[in-house]
């Protein structure tokens, strides 16, 4: 996937997430909480999807295209997690 869009707020349930990051990834039920790496750099943890509602993501895909849009996944930064979280540590290896 890619990156598409920095400084994001998207409301999850009861509580927003700011200062995220969008990616068109297509993320389903279960996948919040996965790493979102490139390599050996760990960029964030997804959070929520615009797509979780469906059971695969041939059917996101075909739904979204209809719809204009694409699948979307918004995660938290890896350097936002780590600042709230002092003594966390990452390991990508």
């Amino acid at each position: 996937g890619v990156v598409t869009a920095v400084d994001q707020t998207v409301s999850v349930g009861n509580r927003m997430l700011t200062n995220g990051f969008a990616t068109n990834i297509c993320a389903l039920q279960g996948d919040s909480g996965g790493a979102i790496v490139t390599g050996t750099l760990a960029l964030g943890i997804s959070s929520a999807s615009n797509v979780g509602q469906y059971p695969h993501c041939l059917v996101a895909q075909a739904v979204t295209f209809v719809m204009g849009e694409g699948p979307e996944l918004f995660a938290t930064p890896i350097n936002t997690i780590l600042g709230e979280n002092p003594g966390l540590r990452v390991r990508t290896s």
